[in-house]
């Protein structure tokens, strides 16, 4: 049988007979299919919403861990700063502002400015703004201290005004208020305000005592109300002690529990429902020392907080407590008795608490059931319109399969027959040209291809050839040197690179070994070809124990003579000798070797000469010597790997590559090296490496 009445035997047996069982099993499959791919979508968005909930609380208990941070070095710089003021007993003479003269227009300092942050909710619901200057602290001077004694040390504290100002970074950051008290009772407040009541001491207040009966260590407050805006405040304060051990005061910084809360983005869709709360286990039960829910003012300015308790007796509450006091960061189902819940958790660094954020599980499932009901019924509009369609199809292919047969047999046999011909390593062969339509236009584009196909293979197998002797230019193994563990690795990004690395040891005198690493401009064949010229400069002269400086002048020299303008090789040797700890290294242009030390301490071997190739006569030095302690590690890198970028073309950065080399430290330097190359794939996911990779890494044992 001809292939044209194959042709067209086999066009109607596909459309007609296919379709037509299409058509009548197709509704119930595809209706299946769509209630499936609701559900599975439902799936997917309820579980990408458990993650975006579990990232943010992750997130943002971070990000008030590190808030408490910022506050506890405030306070213990406060801590040294207030020491030595309240010690000094000739303090500078300055202008002194009371908390007083803050309500007097004619006695209150200049410059004074009105925040939100120092209004004061009266009774009534009106609103007492309360100005403030950052430029003085308040003196507090509480009933009954001698005047003596006031005078001296108001201005003992107003030494801490040029500290105060130092910390505060901007208004409300890091802390709303900064302050200090003396066991005399005087006390200054930063920024400088009025407003406070009457009979305000600062010995009476909860953030004292607690400081006072610390062992000398920053401790913090549950929440309380601030005296002067009634605004719910925690604080991190400290004890002030004599370099005889004395007790002066105290010392600390508060900060709004609501703007903390506040700062905390909840997606609009969840926010109305979502409740969030900082947690402490204690005991069986939970404490609350803040949660949304809390409001500024008005309350007594002297009234003690009542703090919430929670307490549930369901098996959800028992393995949430769990969760907590095991500082777990996590997300689980929760169920109320009432409700049922998704709850994230995560602690808070430093205050062994945790942020809590409970969304109803209705509103998490709410937008994937809605998906899960848009995709069902798009998938039953498709399936009405491809039963239509396939009717339509089966007419008419009944009236173009007779047509099509016959103009589609000629080009495809000469066609099966030319590539079979190439099959066979025949590149010799041509199509005849049988039209100007798509099967002609076919034939032009194959005839056309042939020639650039072999081009192609020609190139491949010279590139394959090249690569294989650049691999044979890189070290076929690691060195075994006394004192060290030493390893290299190279990616390319391309078949061939212009990244070199090489372990260089004079003949005659094993006892040295010179670490190179070096880069060139670009990648490819151009790169590789410049790189395999400055590795036989390199060696020529390397090896023949000449003086590594002299040698880089003339290896520079040459690449100047003999490269194009614009390119350029940045260099790096490091030098080590067997059993000993101290290095010695040149860097001709060549981005810093990475020292982190056995307590994870991190330091650079700089340099700060030119890279090779770009001006002649150029005068290079030698850097060292260093000493590196046991248990160091030496990282030495190419550019390729912290400007690598992800899919959204986010650099990976040198300080993921510093994390990593810390964490591993303890390792040997091999793991050490590929634990830095994972890491930079693995950021890189599927977007192209557009420049190559490679590092040497050394450990000192």
């Amino acid at each position: 049988m001809k292939l044209r009445t194959k042709l067209l035997v086999l066009l109607l047996l596909v459309s007609v007979i296919p379709t037509l069982t299409i058509g009548f099993f197709g509704f119930s499959s595809l209706a299946t299919l769509g209630k499936e791919l609701g559900n599975e979508t439902a799936e997917v968005l309820l579980d990408d919403a458990e993650i975006r909930l579990k990232e943010l609380v992750d997130e943002n208990a971070r990000l008030i861990g590190l808030s408490t941070a910022q506050l506890d070095m405030a306070v213990r710089v406060q801590q040294v700063a207030a020491a030595e003021a309240l010690t000094s007993l000739e303090p500078k003479k300055q202008k002194l502002y009371s908390v007083e003269s803050f309500d007097n227009p004619s006695a209150a300092p200049p410059n004074l400015i009105t925040l939100s942050m120092f209004d004061c909710k009266l009774s009534d619901g009106t609103i007492l703004e309360c100005p403030v200057s950052y430029q003085t602290q308040a003196i507090i001077r509480a009933d009954g201290v001698q005047e003596e004694i006031a005078r001296l040390q108001s201005h003992q504290l107003q030494q801490m005004n040029s500290t105060y100002r130092a910390l505060s970074i901007d208004p409300g950051l890091p802390a709303m208020r900064y302050f200090t008290a003396t066991v005399d009772g005087m006390g200054g407040t930063f920024p400088g305000h009025g407003g406070m009541p009457e009979g305000y001491d600062p010995r009476n207040r909860e953030w004292y005592k607690r400081a006072i009966a610390s062992d000398g260590e920053v401790v913090h407050t549950t929440p309380n109300i601030d005296a002067s805006t009634l605004r719910i405040v925690v604080a991190s304060v400290a004890p002030i002690y004599s370099p005889e051990g004395v007790l002066l005061g105290a010392t600390g910084v508060d900060k709004s529990v609501i703007d903390v809360l506040h700062e905390i983005s909840i997606p609009r869709e969840w926010k109305s429902e979502s409740f969030i709360r900082i947690v402490v286990p204690k005991g069986n039960k939970l404490n609350i020392i803040a949660s949304q829910d809390m409001s500024d003012g008005p309350v007594d300015w002297n009234a003690s907080l009542q703090i919430e308790e929670l307490f549930e007796e369901t098996k959800s509450f028992k393995q949430l407590m769990g969760h907590l006091l095991a500082l777990d960061t996590g997300i689980m189902d929760y169920n109320d008795g009432a409700k049922e819940l998704v709850v994230a958790f995560a602690p808070i660094t430093g205050m062994h608490a945790s942020l809590m954020v409970s969304v109803p599980k209705h509103v998490i499932e709410a937008k994937a059931i809605a998906e899960e009901e848009v995709v069902f019924q798009k998938t039953i509009n498709h399936t009405i319109v491809i039963v239509i369609f396939s009717v339509s199809i089966i007419i008419i292919v009944l009236i173009i399969s007779l047509i099509v047969s016959r103009m589609v047999s000629k080009p495809i046999a000469q066609l099966t027959n030319a590539t079979s011909s190439i099959a066979e390593g025949n590149f010799d062969v041509e199509v005849e040209n049988c039209g100007a339509d798509e099967i002609g236009e076919l034939t032009r584009h194959f005839n056309d291809m042939i020639p650039k196909l072999k081009e192609r293979l020609v190139m491949q197998d010279s590139l394959q050839v090249a690569k294989q002797i650049q691999q044979c230019l890189l070290p076929s193994k690691d060195p075994m040197f006394v004192g060290w563990e030493i390893t290299g690795k190279s990616m390319y990004c391309d078949a061939t690179g212009g990244d070199y690395y090489d372990f260089i040891s004079p003949p005659s005198d094993e006892s040295n070994l010179r670490l190179i690493l070096g880069d060139v401009t670009g990648h490819g064949i151009a790169s590789a070809l410049m790189m395999a010229t400055a590795r036989s400069l390199l060696r020529g002269g390397v090896q023949c124990e000449d003086n590594p400086v002299q040698r880089l002048s003339d290896v520079n020299n040459s690449l100047v003579h003999d490269t194009p303008l614009g390119w350029f090789m940045t260099f790096f040797c490091l030098e080590l000798k067997a059993g000993s700890s101290e290095v010695h290294w040149i860097s001709a242009g060549h981005d810093p070797a990475i020292v982190v030390d056995v307590d994870g301490r991190v330091s650079e071997l700089e340099g700060d000469d030119i890279p090779l190739g770009v001006t002649s006569n150029w005068s290079f030095t030698g850097k060292g010597p260093a000493t590196i302690q046991s248990g160091s590690v030496i990282v030495m890198g190419t550019d390729g790997i912290w400007e690598a970028r992800n899919e959204v073309g986010e650099m990976y950065g040198k300080e993921r590559m510093i994390e990593i080399i810390v964490q591993n430290r303890t390792k040997h330097a091999s793991e050490i090296c590929n634990a830095i190359g994972n890491a930079v794939l693995t950021y890189c996911g599927n977007a192209p490496r557009t420049d190559d990779i490679t590092m040497v890494v050394a450990r000192r044992i």
